[in-house]
């Protein structure tokens, strides 16, 4: 894990790379790792941004968090590339970045991520990726000298927005205890080509819904009936372990116990 010598200086703070299709983890970096700034945290709500639901909608997307700065993140298939910056970091340096890491990652371990496991170990790929990671952040850190470079302070001068280029945002407060959409309007500087809308998002259960409520869309899927029936952590468990077929027969089994059985009682009953 690699720190640097004056945190306050860098642009990228943490690093992460996810499975797209199941966003399992695979790989990380932590260019910053100070008490005030501790890498477990950010990784903690890395991890949470994998685990939300609300996120499917988005390609790329800001999330700002009143702890770690913002959060984000883009995807390149077959990988979610994820980075943690400073608030002040304009959209357009994060997803250049973000870019650059695609660049770079998916040519060297782009059919290793795809092959894995879903049983995989999380953030196994670490410690083999630590350089390549490194490498990439080196030229938006300054090298640990304790200044940014030169690429890094260019686009911090930037104007923050943009008429041609914008990318959506979603700012979290995590004081709350329940989810609040605020409000709705637009920010810049994202490099998606497009317009979207930002939505202000307050509460601390935004990376998990409440359990017995299946997950939002279109597409009905052994998951999102598993997740009705139980929670979602029971729901991930089980189409961690078995096929979606087998998840398929299972439900199909639970839905002829909970209809079939009562309705022989019915009919046994009414034959007698």
């Amino acid at each position: 894990m690699t720190v640097a010598t004056n945190p306050a200086d860098c642009v990228i703070r943490y690093v992460a790379v996810a499975r797209l299709h199941d966003r399992l983890p695979v790989a990380r970096h932590a260019p910053v790792d100070t008490p005030a700034l501790p890498a477990a945290t950010a990784e903690e709500k890395v991890t949470r941004v994998l685990r939300s639901r609300r996120i499917a909608a988005h390609s790329r997307l800001t999330i700002t968090d009143n702890e770690v700065g913002c959060i984000h993140f883009d995807s390149a298939p077959p990988c979610m590339y994820l980075v943690v910056t400073p608030r002040e970091v304009p959209q357009r340096v994060a997803f250049q970045f973000l870019a650059d890491l695609a660049a770079a990652f998916e040519p060297a371990y782009g059919v290793t991520t795809v092959d894995a496991p879903s049983s995989a170990r999380h953030w196994g790929l670490s410690t083999k990726a630590e350089g390549l990671l490194a490498k990439v952040t080196v030229p938006y850190n300054g090298a640990g000298t304790g200044t940014a470079a030169p690429a890094a302070v260019a686009g911090l001068t930037a104007l923050r927005s943009s008429a041609s280029s914008r990318s959506a945002s979603l700012a979290i407060d995590m004081s709350g205890h329940e989810d609040e959409v605020a409000g709705v309007g637009m920010v810049g500087g994202g490099g998606s080509g497009a317009a979207n809308g930002v939505a202000h998002v307050k509460g601390s259960s935004y990376a998990g819904d409440s359990p017995r409520t299946p997950p939002s869309g279109p597409a009905l899927s052994p998951r999102s009936l598993l997740a009705a029936l139980s929670n979602d952590t029971w729901a991930d468990g089980a189409v961690a372990k078995f096929s979606w077929w087998a998840c398929a027969v299972v439900i199909l089994l639970l839905l002829l116990l909970v209809v079939g059985v009562p309705a022989v009682v019915v009919l046994v009953r009414s034959s007698q």
